[in-house]
């Protein structure tokens, strides 16, 4: 059974830099198991590449800097899949994130060929998401409109650069085991910033 999850500040140490762990949105403990991702410590961006449905973030992809070298993350939720596909690139020398925002929503989801046995499984579905920085504003991807449908989250942590790295989990259907599951979608999101 899937619980409920708020927005919490909890301090993490790694090497000499310290941070704060904000958020995440969504919900880290359903019972399809979601798979956790953590890339804390990559502050110097260059690209994100977000693929999307109108319901939903199907998958997220980081490039960064890192000793001088462009160097990529996995893809998290194992491809990129989706209707939409969108690359954002930032000048990673001068800009930076200062905040993302969007919905979330809790699913259940039932598999017709074992209706009968009454397997369902809960996870959390990113609907929409938009990143900011100190120059831009990327979005909103996924579901576009005045207003969430589900619940809302923001985390605003600039003007200054005190981004220290994306985390989350996402959800794999096609390892339910099921004939015909839903498509992978990102399951919650959060942000390390650097602290001190």
């Amino acid at each position: 059974m899937a619980t409920e999850e708020t927005t919490i500040m909890s301090r993490v140490d790694s090497d000499s830099t310290k941070y704060i762990k904000v958020g995440p949105a969504g919900l880290t403990e359903t019972n399809d198991h979601p798979t956790a991702w953590d890339e804390k410590g990559h502050t110097k961006i260059s690209r994100i590449y977000i693929s999307y449905e109108p319901e939903s973030i199907t998958s997220i992809q980081f490039q960064y800097v890192e000793d001088g070298n462009f160097v990529l993350s996995p893809v998290y939720i194992e491809r990129l899949g989706g209707s939409k596909f969108r690359q954002i690139t930032l000048d990673s020398d001068n800009e930076y994130i200062t905040g993302i925002s969007g919905c979330w929503k809790h699913a259940a989801y039932e598999d017709f060929n074992t209706l009968l046995e009454g397997e369902t499984m809960d996870i959390s579905v990113i609907t929409s998401l938009t990143i900011e920085t100190n120059k831009n504003t990327f979005g909103p991807f996924g579901r576009v409109g005045p207003t969430c449908r589900e619940r809302e989250f923001s985390f605003q942590f600039g003007p200054g650069n005190e981004f220290g790295g994306f985390y989350g989990t996402f959800h794999n259907p096609a390892s339910w085991g099921w004939d015909n599951p839903p498509s992978n979608v990102l399951g919650s999101i959060g942000v390390y910033l650097k602290s001190g």
